[in-house]
């Protein structure tokens, strides 16, 4: 059993091929393994390193299954605890070899690698033709002294053995000649049940070993908010290094400046062939230029034993020590996919997170499956012994799309339409954000982490699968083009996971581990970094981790850390430290708004608002399934959001069909709440600037306590949203404190509509709600809205012309401002991003007119100031004709107050009829 990760030479004598004529004492062979990974075969005094193998594929009469009986094509390879293990009684496997020629003389040419017994095989070569040679018993093997952890022969030896080209016979019997060309292998055994196949690669990487010139290129879209990534030429490396380790014993860190403008100093990474292989001379920075212009990119490039967890400018300089070049970066494309348009999420200093060139952020997103990223499209993903399953996402394949990513996992039959696919699903029901645990060996899974192994040793704690870290990549960059922000947890509650690094401490493994994540992954637009689940680290470790983070994030996203349930504690702790901007409550539904609106108020009264963000509903065996959506709604969800939270949904833990916590396949299993959810969230963003509105619930009166009562949200004075889980006509709202008029609308959170039309009341008194317009014994929302803006006429003729005339009030504080009166003839959502507002008209053709044509003869003191009194009129006077391109169509406008721009109004509408 191979210890502490370290290299290990095991000797493999193997036996003599007695069955063969002319056969003799065969050579003696050694194995270098580096933790589960062989390193290098060594024959007749001659090594083979492992950049000279190459793993064949599996397939055949033969039934290879995994743990839940899915089968296995690929798994030969170099890693020992990714075997092919047989099911049934076939006796034949076959060995994909595509053209195999040898290319190493009268070395041996092939290895097997057999978990769990001494057994013989016979093999067999395919000819060109297709044609099978006749078979040759081949015996002896050998024990390398290797444990497999894992599979159906868990805890089983790894034996080996080695023969050549010349061993196999033709289709006569004759012994193959040195140069012969083959297409695969077949094995036939009774009782071998699992074992690898590695041969020598038949076209070796003549750059093995060189390394690079030293050179730069930026690769990418050179756009603003798009991400990019300077690949550098640099030291040649393996994965499995260790004199020296290219995760640990290098340190490549990159300054990305425009001028000017403060610059960004990006962690850089290996990535061995810069395309998802395990060794090369690339090494990268990832990064996502904020605004247009020249750019200079500068590498700073250290090596020393630790140096990439050690102090900035340890260690000596390296091979791109200074590289620099220029690039030049395009204006942002408001027209791009998800986030790639608005730029980077951040902490605004309130309670919500915005985009840069984008509007507010509200939350509405999924907590499970924990393991997200226990797929098995992914490279050499496995089951260390937790939950026993690897997700699929069957059902989502079909959602894939021809133009999206996608990749290919070495074990599986399986590639990243699945999991791809089902972010595409979530998409397009309106989840905003997903939550995915980057390590839980140790944890519940035990079948997500970026190490090259699973086992507990020094050397998978400091190496990394450049590989399966490639294709994590690929999903966390798609998620961000369909608007999916990433809430990625560093770990799990579980002792041996807590203590799995550094024995829970700031060490250099952990320090190691949280900087190639953030390396990786951080130039992504949206990431809210966890520091764990239901934490149990001292506040003191949680201070110096979140310290360690933000020193390498050069994009400030925000920290937070998960909690018991109802066990704020920690957070006490922790108000007012500018380190934490965010939390991530784990509650029971009759308490979650009282400590939403708790967390908001102390936070503030400390000085650093936090983002308050409910992310795991008690209790846990339950959590969200397919059909409690009703209750929650009622229960939690606009709890949450109208006392001023975020939300993502916990699924509990089911087994499948239904699955959850670590078994969810299909996402579809809870659609009605991803719907709900995304009804309340789009009534937020579409109708209130719930940013700077605080809940109050003290001003609703008399109304039914069920689902623990209603909920307030207000702008006093401006805007006021009221939740009534179940409506009583003797609800009254306190509007004294409130003048002049409003509109009241009843809005309904199972259809997303509103209903019943728009009332005009006053301010000043008490507001008898009434009853809503239909289903009266359900859920509403009454919508009162400060009418800062109002519209004479409903309808226009365009053949006849007519007059529109506008009344923007928005209030006395705004005597004298600037106004700016636009429309659209394209609706009113997602709206026009303008700085920290959003203006609830779509840019379009109409809202060109709109502003070209501005105090002309059509639009009349759309652009003005406005009076002492906050008030001023527009108009629109149409001449016959002039409105005729725009029949049947509803036009919208509203206004903003610029220089500054600090205001928007409402929106209001008018149809153009014939």
């Amino acid at each position: 059993m191979l210890s502490n990760g370290s290299l290990a030479r095991v000797c493999l004598g193997v036996g003599t091929l007695s069955v063969l004529a002319g056969a003799s004492n065969a050579d003696t062979v050694t194995v270098t393994l580096a933790g589960s990974h062989i390193e290098s075969v060594t024959s007749g005094g001659v090594t083979v390193d492992i950049d000279h193998l190459t793993p064949g594929q599996s397939s055949g009469e033969a039934a290879f299954l995994d743990l839940d009986g899915f089968g296995i094509t690929a798994a030969d390879g170099r890693n020992l605890d990714f075997y092919f293990a047989r099911s049934g009684s076939a006796p034949n496997w076959f060995i994909d070899l595509g053209l195999w020629r040898d290319t190493n003389g009268s070395d041996a040419d092939f290895f097997v690698f057999e978990i769990g017994g001494n057994d013989s095989i016979q093999v067999a070569p395919r000819l060109p033709n297709g044609a099978y040679g006749q078979d040759v018993s081949v015996t002896g093997w050998t024990n390398t002294g290797y444990t497999v952890p894992m599979g159906p022969n868990s805890g089983q030896r790894a034996y080996g053995l080695a023969f050549d080209i010349t061993d196999l016979r033709d289709t006569a019997g004759a012994s193959l000649a040195q140069n012969a060309l083959i297409t695969g292998i077949r094995i036939r055994s009774a009782s071998v049940d699992g074992a690898s196949f590695l041969a020598v690669d038949p076209n070796p990487d003549p750059l093995a070993g060189l390394d690079g010139d030293g050179s730069v290129a930026i690769v990418g879209e050179l756009r603003t908010w798009h991400p990019i990534e300077a690949v550098f030429q640099g030291p040649w490396a393996r994965e499995t290094d260790t004199a020296p380790n290219p995760f640990l014993d290098y340190r490549l860190e990159v300054v990305f400046q425009s001028p000017g403008v403060q610059a960004f100093r990006v962690p850089g990474f290996f990535d061995a062939d810069g395309d998802g292989g395990d060794r090369g001379r690339i090494w990268k920075a990832r990064f996502s230029p904020d605004r247009p212009g020249t750019w200079t990119v500068t590498a700073h490039f250290r090596r020393g034993t630790n140096v990439a967890v050690g102090t900035l400018g340890t260690g000596t300089p390296g091979l791109l020590d200074g590289v620099s070049t220029q690039f030049t970066i395009l204006p942002r494309d408001p027209q791009a996919p998800g986030f790639l348009s608005s730029g980077r999420l951040r902490h605004d200093g309130g309670h919500y997170r915005s985009f840069a060139d984008g509007p507010h952020f509200l939350k509405g997103g999924t907590n499970s499956p924990e393991n997200l990223l226990a797929y098995r499209g992914f490279h050499e993903i496995s089951d260390a012994g937790g939950a026993g399953i690897l997700h699929k996402y069957g059902p989502h394949v079909s959602d894939w799309m021809p133009h999206d990513p996608n990749f290919r996992s070495n074990v599986y039959p399986a590639d990243g339409r699945g999991i791809i696919g089902a972010l595409n699903y979530l998409s397009s029901v309106g989840v905003n954000s997903v939550y995915a645990i980057l390590m839980n060996l140790g944890g519940d899974g035990q079948d997500v982490h970026p190490f090259l192994g699973p086992a507990d040793t020094g050397f998978n704690r400091t190496h990394y699968d450049t590989s399966r870290l490639h294709q994590w990549n690929i999903v966390f960059e798609h998620a961000a083009r369909k608007g999916i922000a990433l809430h990625l947890a560093f770990g799990e509650t579980e002792s041996a996971n807590e203590n799995w690094l550094d024995g829970g401490n700031l060490g250099p493994e952990r320090k190691l581990f949280y900087r190639e994540m953030i390396a990786r992954f951080a130039h992504n637009a949206a990431i809210k970094w966890n520091l764990c689940e239901e934490n149990d680290f001292s506040v003191t470790k949680l201070e110096d981790f979140a310290s360690y983070i933000a020193g390498l994030d050069p994009y400030d996203h925000i920290i937070a850390f998960h909690n018991h349930t109802n066990d704020f504690s920690d957070y006490n702790q922790v108000t007012g430290d500018p380190r934490f901007s965010a939390t991530s409550l784990q509650y029971t539904s009759g308490s979650v708004g009282n400590q939403v609106e708790t967390l908001r108020a102390q936070s503030a009264a400390a000085g650093h608002p936090w983002v308050v963000e409910t992310d795991e509903n008690a209790p846990a065996s339950t959590g969200l399934t397919d059909s409690n959506t009703n209750n929650l709604r009622k229960s939690i969800l606009y709890d949450v959001l109208f006392s001023g939270g975020n939300i993502e949904w916990y699924l509990g833990w089911h087994d499948l069909p239904l699955g959850g916590d670590v078994t969810l396949e299909d996402f579809r299993t809870r659609e009605e709440m991803w719907k709900a959810t995304t009804i309340a969230r789009r009534f937020l963003e579409d109708n209130l600037p719930y940013w700077t509105m605080q809940p109050m619930d003290q001003l609703l009166a008399n109304e039914t306590g069920s689902y623990g009562g209603g909920e307030v949200f207000a702008e006093p004075g401006t805007a006021y949203a009221v939740y009534l889980p179940a409506s009583s006509p003797n609800a009254t709202l306190d509007l004294s404190g409130a003048t002049g008029a409003f509109s009241f609308r009843w809005f309904n959170p199972r259809t997303g509509l509103f209903e019943g039309g728009d009332q005009t009341i006053q301010g000043g008194g008490s507001l008898a709600l009434g009853s809503p317009p239909s289903d009266t014994s359900n859920d509403w929302v009454a919508l009162i809205e400060k009418t800062d803006l109002t519209v004479n006429a409903p309808t226009i003729s365009a053949s006849a012309g007519g007059t529109v005339g506008f009344f923007l009030e928005p209030g006395l504080q705004y005597a004298g401002r600037t106004f700016f009166l636009v429309g659209s003839s394209s609706g009113t959502t997602p709206g026009l991003a303008l700085g920290g507002f959003t203006l609830p008209l779509n840019f379009d053709d109409y809202m060109r007119i709109t502003i070209e044509q501005a105090n002309g003869a059509i639009f009349v003191n759309t652009n003005g100031s406005m009076t002492a009194g906050g008030w001023a009129t527009s108009r629109i006077i149409a001449p016959p004709g002039a409105l005729a391109p725009f029949v049947g169509m509803t036009l919208h406008h509203a206004y903003a107050l610029i220089q500054p721009l600090d205001y928007v109004s409402q929106p209001v509408e008018f149809r153009v009829v014939p």
